[in-house]
């Protein structure tokens, strides 16, 4: 016993369905499988996009902070350019560092005119908290706020110094950033002294405080030990961040938006370098504040999924039964038909596929009702044919010897032309009956040539004929008997009225793949009335009540019978001119079906 593969399994038992049960199928697959997919692919992607998206995001706030605050950095610069290379305090600070250092005093009138020019600068950079100056030897305090203690250390001296002429940046007060850097000669670059700018932290929180971040995001900003220098909660102001932080600014200067376990819970978070790695940008966000949307989005992602897979089920049920009940309606249509009732028809009316099936049905019954109605009939013609025929051939060979005798007893007596036209009339008549249907072109011609030889004893030397058939057609089969009404009707109707008579031509050839045969005459021609009749199907009489011109009718409907539409009569006339009949028939060769 042969088994079956597991898929042609499948694929039968699919075929075995019912069409509503198929097309629910089909349906219920073609969208719940892109729906499926689709839920896949948001699940395996959305939040790897989301995380994507946010570092973008990120990338471009901490990016665009860094400009911002190295701005405010740079002011600071501007300000020590400004200081240094003021004339006055280079010659302020060169005189004391060359008194002082041999046990000379600060000149009286050098702190007063120093807080002078400090002051002037101070007011037009009103962001800064605080300017003052140090001198390098006895560190003499200048300031351009009379009342300000300075707090710096001799360590962060001492720092600034090994700094050389770089800036370095002291933490001496919580909200306080200092701005420390040592003064030059401009002369011989000897050191003369320290400057030291305060800014106030409200200056750094003033450039994020107006960004948007999640719930409980943060931005802050701290040093490279680690200390705050700026953030949104003052109490955490000059406090040092733990361990899991300093990993970030010891790793990396520069920290993509990623997941990070900082003192054993999970943030998003992101650290970059600013001032020339001297501070660093962090901003953080709580992983659960972070996905809660992105946990939203998917629980609604799921429930819409739901409504659309329900209502594709109950569309999918309806659509299937709009379409499956009518046909199922049809069939049974169709199976009482099957069981012999005609009288029944198909009641859907719709203009669609179904809609068409059915009313071609209808159509159908109604032709096999008229096709039953004609085979009866023409059965009952057929019968009544046969039982003519039958009468017609009683002892057939008595008519036949009958004739020859008269041909015989012509010629003994000296009348030949009676003879030849009975024997001509015998071979007509033994043609007719013989029971082929067809005959080669060549053995229809010998047909015509008897029935002309009867009608040349008719009418003399008044008609001339010319038969021209092509040798190689000679053998191609024709229905028999097409020729003689047509040639009858050329002599009867064409040149039997002409006074001084005329001639008929016949032609034979092939054009392609069919095989024209052409009786031409010279006769009087026909109005073209007259022409459009010949073929009607429903021509009965002429006007004259004598001749019908059935014998073309029924030429022309023997041949499309035979070959289809495509062939039978053309007829081409003009009056005084003659008429030109046409015959087409297709070259099958020598078998006829």
């Amino acid at each position: 016993m042969k088994v079956r593969s597991p898929l042609k399994c499948i694929k039968q038992s699919f075929l075995n369905l019912q069409i509503r049960k198929k097309l629910m199928l089909c349906f219920a697959l073609l969208i719940a499988l892109p729906v499926i997919l689709m839920a896949v692919f948001y699940l395996s992607n959305s939040k790897y996009i989301l995380e994507k998206k946010s570092s973008e995001y990120t990338s471009d706030i901490l990016t665009e902070l860094q400009k911002n605050i190295e701005n405010t950095a740079s002011e600071l610069d501007t300000i020590f350019t400004q200081v240094h290379n003021n004339a006055e305090i280079q010659t302020l600070l060169t005189e004391i560092s060359l008194t002082v250092p041999s046990g000379g005093a600060v000149p009286a009138n050098a702190k007063e005119e120093m807080d002078g020019i400090l002051r002037d600068i101070s007011y037009s950079h009103p962001d800064i908290e605080s300017i003052y100056l140090l001198s390098y030897y006895d560190h003499t305090f200048f300031s351009a706020v009379p009342k300000i203690t300075s707090g710096i250390s001799g360590e962060d001296l001492e720092a600034i110094k090994q700094n050389g002429g770089d800036t370095t940046w002291l933490k001496c007060n919580d909200n306080i950033i200092t701005y420390g850097r040592l003064m030059v000669s401009l002369q011989n670059v000897e050191p003369l002294g320290y400057l030291i700018i305060n800014l106030s932290e409200d200056e750094l929180f003033d450039i994020y405080s107006n960004i948007s971040l999640y719930k409980d995001g943060s931005i802050f900003i701290t040093d490279r030990g680690g200390s705050i220098l700026s953030h949104g909660d003052k109490s955490l102001l000059g406090k040092r961040v733990s361990q899991d932080y300093m990993n970030l600014i010891l790793t990396s200067s520069d920290t993509s938006f990623s997941l990070k376990n900082i003192d054993g819970q999970q943030y998003y978070i992101a650290c970059q370098a600013i001032n020339n790695k001297e501070w660093y940008l962090f901003y953080q966000v709580s992983a659960v504040d972070f996905e809660h949307d992105f946990i939203t989005l998917t629980q609604a992602f799921f429930v819409i999924t739901l409504l659309i897979l329900t209502l594709t089920l109950l569309v999918s049920v309806v659509l299937a039964k709009s379409i499956s009940d009518p046909i199922t309606n049809l069939s049974r249509t169709m199976q009482q038909v099957r069981n012999g009732n005609f009288d029944i028809r198909s009641d859907y009316q719709s203009k669609d596929e179904v809609g068409i099936l059915s009313d071609n049905f209808n159509a159908m019954i109604e032709n096999t009702n008229e096709l039953i109605q004609t085979i009866y009939q023409k059965e009952l013609l057929k019968q009544e044919a046969e039982l003519r025929f039958l009468k017609f051939q009683i002892n057939p060979h008595f008519l036949y010897n009958t004739l020859e005798t008269i041909n015989w007893i012509s010629r003994i007596h000296g009348v030949p032309e009676a003879g030849e036209i009975a024997k001509a009339l015998g071979d007509l008549m033994r043609e007719g009956l013989r029971d082929d249907d067809f005959v080669p072109i060549k053995d229809e011609i010998k047909n015509i040539e008897n029935y002309l030889l009867i009608q040349q004893y008719r009418y003399g030397e008044k008609i001339k004929i010319t038969i021209n058939i092509n040798p190689e057609i000679s053998e191609i089969k024709t229905p028999k008997f097409v020729l003689q009404p047509i040639i009858e009707n050329a002599l009867v109707h064409g040149l039997d009225s002409k006074i001084d008579g005329g001639n008929i031509r016949i032609f034979g050839g092939c054009d392609g793949k069919d095989i024209l045969l052409t009786v031409e005459d010279d006769g009087v021609g026909m109005p073209e009335e007259v022409r459009r009749k010949l073929l009607n199907e429903n021509l009965r009489k002429s006007d004259d009540g004598k001749h019908t011109h059935i014998g073309i009718l029924n030429v022309h409907k023997r041949l499309r019978l035979y070959f289809g539409p495509s062939y039978g009569l053309s007829i081409h006339s003009e009056v005084g001119v003659g008429t030109v009949v046409t015959i087409r028939i297709p070259n099958t060769g020598q078998e006829q079906e």
